[in-house]
């Protein structure tokens, strides 16, 4: 009797750890990887077929402005996704930081975010709570601020 309530009670705890690890809003300082020896960031913004490329070409340029982007991902809240990314329709942005490890060899991660809110970083998928369509569209209004527009 006492075995059964047991697992019972274990089995309510994951279950409620379960909840809480894919429900439990999270800010975007957990989810990006953070390091000091960011070397390039490249973003490309897909609109309308368009592939349109920004770079910061050096690190006093990006770091001038990172603090600006952090705020725009800061003000919203994301979320673990259980299933994976599928693909999806609408405008999406992919910001590739290349950096030094900690060892002098190059290195790079790739952030995905969608319209939709979908934000994919590491292979490890997000979803933001809220206005999802105003923080891409203020993400976008700073890009093309702050960004070079690589030409073609």
């Amino acid at each position: 009797m006492k075995f059964s309530r047991f697992v019972l009670l274990l089995i309510v705890l994951l279950t409620l750890g379960a909840i809480t690890y894919f429900t439990y809003p999270l800010k975007i300082q957990y989810i990006l990887p953070t390091t000091d020896n960011i070397q390039n960031i490249q973003v490309i913004h897909i609109t309308g077929g368009q592939f349109l490329e920004y770079e910061f070409k050096n690190k006093q340029e990006f770091m001038n402005h990172q603090n600006e982007l952090v705020n725009i991902l800061d003000a919203a809240s994301f979320r673990r996704r259980v299933t994976h990314f599928q693909g999806a329709t609408g405008d999406a942005i992919m910001i590739i930081f290349m950096y030094k490890d900690k060892d002098g060899n190059n290195r790079n991660y790739m952030v995905d975010y969608r319209e939709s809110g979908t934000f994919m970083v590491e292979n490890k998928d997000y979803q933001q709570y809220g206005k999802s369509k105003l923080t891409f569209d203020n993400l976008v209004a700073w890009l093309q601020k702050e960004g070079s527009l690589l030409k073609d």
